[in-house]
């Protein structure tokens, strides 16, 4: 309940500062955020995998480029459903 409380107040109480921040630098921290948020371990563990799985990456980053993020969260998944009823690799078996 505390910790509730707090975020309200840090949100509410600067919130005439930050509309006076201009777009880039908003914009700049959302980028920062972003690059802080890949894990390349993971894109690597995928990239090993299944075709499937590598297909599902690309489309899934191209449709949050082109689209708004709910739209590519969505294509994201559809072809995620798509492509898990498609045969696996028959030189991966089991994926490896």
């Amino acid at each position: 309940m505390f910790a509730g409380r707090r975020m309200l107040v840090i949100l509410v109480a600067p919130s005439g500062l930050v509309a006076a921040v201009a777009m880039p630098t908003l914009g700049a921290v959302l980028i920062f955020a972003a690059i802080k948020s890949l894990r390349l371990g993971e894109i690597g563990v995928v990239c090993k995998t299944a075709q499937a799985g590598k297909i599902a990456l690309v489309v899934t980053f191209g449709a949050t480029l082109a689209l708004p993020v709910a739209a590519a969260v969505a294509v994201g998944v559809i072809c995620s459903l798509l492509l898990a009823g498609a045969p696996p690799d028959k030189d991966k078996p089991f994926g490896f």
